[in-house]
């Protein structure tokens, strides 16, 4: 990874797995067991203190490529991803943690630059939203009309200190 400090906001590149969301095994949405993907991001250095408490964000751009081993077709070899993660500690329980995450990953043509790719898809993740149900959710053949694949999650963990407990929950929607 590759990070520059700018105050409390953090830009970078990394490559380096990532995990989001309280589950320490198996993250709904992004999870360290696999190798990280190539991204750009910009977020938070460490949560930010403010009247509704310690929050933090992440955004990032990246591409995904299919492994060496999928199939032979090399139309479908790439896909963008864009993601978001907020976080917040509320002020009122320091031991309590809520969240939202989404990603939205999308077909990368051949001709398109991989690079740029990255640099200009970062806003799919708050500007992408197809219907993901209906009459006219596929077409007539049965196939999907969407152009991008999204996920949505929410999550909370709760810290019992006392107890050495701790419990968290994770929702998400395809």
């Amino acid at each position: 990874a590759l990070a520059l400090g700018i105050g409390r906001i953090e830009v970078g590149a990394s490559a380096a797995a990532e995990r989001w969301g309280p589950a320490i095994r198996n993250p709904l949405l992004l999870s360290g067991n696999a190798a990280g993907i190539p991204r750009f991001f910009v977020g938070t250095k460490e949560p930010l203190q403010t009247r509704a408490g310690r929050l933090s964000a992440t955004l990032l751009s990246g591409v995904l490529t299919e492994s060496r081993f999928f199939d032979r077709d090399p139309a479908n070899d790439y896909r963008s991803i864009s993601g978001v993660v907020v976080a917040l500690g509320p002020a009122f329980d320091s031991t309590l943690l809520i969240g939202m995450e989404r990603v939205v990953y999308r077909p990368i043509a051949d001709d398109e630059s991989l690079f740029l790719t990255s640099l200009t898809r970062p806003l799919d993740v708050f500007l992408r939203w197809e219907r993901l149900a209906g009459p006219d959710a596929n077409h007539p053949d049965g196939s999907p009309r969407q152009s991008a694949d999204q996920i949505i999650g929410l999550f909370a963990r709760k810290f019992f200190p006392a107890l050495g407990l701790e419990a968290y929950g994770e929702w998400a929607r395809l």
